[in-house]
């Protein structure tokens, strides 16, 4: 047994292209397990290393497979083959060669299970009334192979061409695996988060501004298809779609590009260039998207925007554009104080921040014609059933006591009126 303990030890030790996946939080720990028990130590501390893997396993993983967990960690991790794709480096042949070697080494590793742990519990000097007990730990191992989607159940060592080409299709990384960020800064410090659920909301699901629709497609085919593109403001009145529509074009895109988008505050916007920093050298389209953009009048945040969108020595990298929704047209509060004896000059500086972006489209509120027709677009997309003037008649009255004609009261009355459908 102890003769497989050390073989299990020499698979970890022989990993260099992956090895990686060693600081992966399971593998580290059942690594640590495997030393524990050649170490031969105390009944007690083996069984307690043995329980505190088995609870990680069953904790920090949707399926109960450790081959599934390896293959995801591969797909959506580091290692020395990503480094080189997203340096747009050529990969050695000597690197290829052991990729094979090592995927071969990680399918034996994701073999392992507790039953070789629990025979060397029950062989121990001290296990002899500990048997019962010993059986009945907890089992671990391989439940779910189903979970393994891309390397398949066996013969890891022949899919290295598969994998190098899922990292050429899908990209390397959290970027490989999520397509929508946040600027997160919520545990002191920086980083770019993976969203896990962003809103599936889809351009069908919009009804109404196909113009605006039009040009936010055209401006974002041109970005990915590598030719120069604007940065865009959305503005127009609240509940008109604006942030929505955002978020419909990175649906669009998403499965079929590199394209991924990042949202930060407004009180972030300091920070830009050390995000820039980060996705400088990433092989990927990247959106910045800055919802409900405005500033106030003493505010002075929005020269870092300013600087970023044009102005600066520092060139904008060419695989990133801001996506910016308001409220305003003019994105500053325009208020001129007494004291200010260049008011023209004042007025232009704040006014010359939303002429920096490339494109501006409007979303105004719709008149009433437009309002019931997304109305009844929500309503034939959820196959609702009801009488044409019984809904209009209850639309209408619905955004006069509520926020007026606009795209968000409209589905807010369809959620309404779905549920009151049996009263009507």
């Amino acid at each position: 047994m102890k003769a497989n303990l050390k073989l299990m030890k020499s698979w970890f030790v022989r990993l260099c292209v992956l090895r990686n996946l060693r600081q992966s939080e399971l593998i580290s720990q059942l690594e640590e397990v495997i030393e524990h028990f050649l170490e031969e130590k105390d009944l007690e501390i083996l069984i307690e290393a043995y329980n505190s893997f088995t609870y990680k396993f069953y904790t920090i993983q949707p399926y109960q497979s450790l081959k599934g967990y390896i293959e995801n960690k591969l797909l959506y991790g580091e290692n020395l083959i990503t480094y080189y794709l997203e340096q747009e480096k050529l990969i050695p042949q000597t690197i290829k060669q052991s990729l094979e070697i090592e995927l071969n080494l990680l399918e034996q590793i994701g073999g392992i299970n507790s039953k070789i742990f629990k025979q060397i519990l029950l062989e121990h000097k001290d296990a002899v009334c500990m048997q019962g007990a010993i059986e009945g730990l907890l089992d671990w191992g391989n439940e779910e192979e189903r979970c393994v989607e891309v390397l398949g159940r066996e013969g890891w060592g022949d899919q290295a061409e598969t994998l190098l080409e899922f990292y050429h299709q899908r990209g390397c990384g959290n970027f490989a695996k999520y397509y929508a960020f946040k600027w997160d800064d919520s545990k002191g410090y920086k980083e770019i988060v993976g969203i896990k659920k962003p809103d599936s909301i889809g351009l069908n699901d919009l009804i109404g501004y196909e113009l605006q629709k039009q040009d936010i497609l055209k401006n974002t085919h041109a970005f990915l298809k590598g030719y120069p593109a604007n940065n865009l403001l959305l503005y127009g009145a609240r509940g008109t779609g604006k942030s929505s529509m955002v978020k419909a074009i990175l649906n669009h895109f998403a499965s079929t590009t590199k394209l991924r988008m990042i949202e930060i505050r407004k009180d972030q916007l300091m920070h830009l260039k050390e995000l820039m920093g980060l996705i400088q050298n990433k092989p990927y389209y990247f959106i910045i998207f800055i919802d409900d953009l405005a500033f106030e009048d003493k505010e002075e945040t929005y020269t870092a925007l300013k600087t970023i969108l044009e102005g600066g020595l520092e060139e904008k990298p060419k695989h990133m554009v801001i996506y910016a929704t308001s409220n305003r047209r003019h994105l500053i509060q325009e208020q001129m104080s007494e004291n200010e004896l260049h008011g023209n000059d004042t007025v232009e500086e704040k006014l010359s921040l939303s002429d920096r972006f490339g494109m501006r489209i409007g979303f105004s509120s719709p008149n009433k014609k437009e309002y019931l027709d997304i109305v009844k677009g929500i309503v034939a997309q959820r196959n609702i059933q009801i009488d044409e003037q019984v809904l209009e008649r209850e639309a209408l009255k619905w955004e006069m006591w509520n926020n007026g004609k606009s795209g968000r009261t409209a589905k807010q009355f369809v959620n309404y009126i779905e549920g009151e459908l049996e009263s009507l």
